[in-house]
């Protein structure tokens, strides 16, 4: 793992103040503190772009108490992260698509779930 910068975090928390899981599916009653989930990996490293971290409860997440016991599910975590790139202007998705083009292998699942 490497070090991911401070203004990245904080746009992600801007964007995002609650747990995504719930927001998005109200799926659950959220639990614990919220975390950052880096969702994707890429040449073995963590991705550290805003449209690549969401925000989850500790129970979505499955850290602190809920470890092992927690709702954690990286398809939907994958799912969450991927609407964030609808949010990209035209240039910077085109930008991301040429810096990760394993992650776009499936780009017509995105929006499906």
């Amino acid at each position: 793992m490497h070090t991911t910068p401070k203004k990245v975090f904080a746009a992600v928390a801007e964007r995002s103040p609650v747990c995504e899981r719930r927001k998005v599916l109200n799926d659950h009653e959220c639990g614990g503190r919220l975390t950052f989930e880096h969702v994707w990996k890429y040449a073995g490293r963590q991705v550290n772009e805003p449209w690549a971290i969401i925000t989850l409860c500790e129970w979505a997440h499955s850290l602190g108490p809920y470890m092992g016991t927690g709702g954690l599910d990286k398809r939907i975590n994958e799912y969450l992260s991927r609407r964030h790139l609808l949010d990209l202007t035209p240039d910077e998705f085109d930008a991301t698509r040429l810096k990760y083009p394993r992650l776009f292998d499936n780009w017509p699942a995105i929006i499906q779930f």
